[in-house]
């Protein structure tokens, strides 16, 4: 068994002189291991439109493959036309698998270049950029190595963003893709296992859920021409609510497959049945008078 710990006055390492000399690969491993997923630390945004087919990508900073990698002036990166272009930053390793530059490349596949973090994508048309979308993931990160939430599978886990991490479950996370997940507990062997609750489905920010939702009560805003306050409350065995407080708009089913609506506020309110006005149904005027 071979034990190696960096930065060692020991020298605790695989080869002599490692643990004690602070490598490209030895710091490069350290910082992977903290941040764990490449992301921009500032700078990168694409400039939302060219007149040409060139278009200037700012200077800034990023975090990629373990390298903290500045460049400090624009750089100029040719798209394709008439094509969704991928524009991504990518390292320059030599022979030696050390790095010797950094800079900005684009591809109309969107399959990602070695060692390379993904930037923004660019539609061009026949002579200019027309349009460009943000793609940067930008802050810190940590991945989810995880065996049972699926999506995605463990082989193809994205990064998320993880908050309140001084607490060992409950955490939430969310993905690149707009997925929320809940650590719900963790198992034997140190896993945690992660639920998929919520993925937001598309640019539009419209939710589709995973998972059973639970809330006291339901509200809808409102499609135009249909905004007044209504709010769905629960459920009854039979009949409207007889006690709690309720507000005009709320609505619950009971178990004989009848629906109820309040009509006047109060405790527990004045309740009827759609079509039938309160005062006409025998349940609400045995309850209410």
């Amino acid at each position: 068994m071979a034990v190696k710990i960096f930065p060692s006055a020991n020298d605790v390492a695989g080869s002599a002189g490692d643990g004690i000399t602070w490598k490209e690969a030895n710091a490069t491993s350290w910082l992977k291991a903290i941040a764990a997923a490449d992301f921009v630390i500032s700078g990168f945004l694409l400039p939302a439109t060219s007149a040409s087919l060139t278009i200037a990508v700012p200077l800034g900073q990023a975090m990629l493959q373990g390298y903290w990698v500045t460049i400090d002036a624009s750089t100029n990166v040719v798209c394709t036309a008439s094509n969704t272009n991928y524009i991504y930053l990518v390292l320059t390793l030599d022979g030696s698998s050390h790095v010797t530059t950094a800079g900005f490349t684009a591809n109309t596949t969107g399959t990602p270049p070695a060692n390379s973090l993904l930037i923004g994508t660019a539609v061009a048309g026949a002579s200019s950029v027309t349009s460009t979308v943000d793609k940067r993931l930008v802050g810190f990160t940590l991945p989810v190595m995880n065996t049972n939430a699926t999506p995605p599978s463990p082989g193809n886990y994205v990064p998320v963003t993880v908050y309140n991490t001084n607490v060992p479950e409950h955490r939430w996370a969310q993905d690149s893709n707009g997925a929320l997940f809940l650590q719900v507990n963790t198992n034997a062997a140190g896993v945690p296992n992660w639920v998929n609750v919520l993925q937001i489905a598309d640019d539009t920010g419209l939710p589709t859920f995973y998972q059973n939702v639970t809330a006291p009560s339901l509200s809808a805003t409102g499609l135009t021409g249909a905004t007044a306050a209504s709010r769905y409350v629960g459920a009854t065995v039979a009949g409207p609510p007889v006690s709690g407080t309720f507000a005009v708009g709320d609505f619950v089913i009971d178990q004989t497959a009848a629906i109820w609506v309040c009509s006047v506020a109060g405790t527990p309110g004045t309740w009827g049945q759609p079509g039938t006005p309160a005062y006409l149904d025998p349940v609400a005027a045995m309850l209410f008078g």
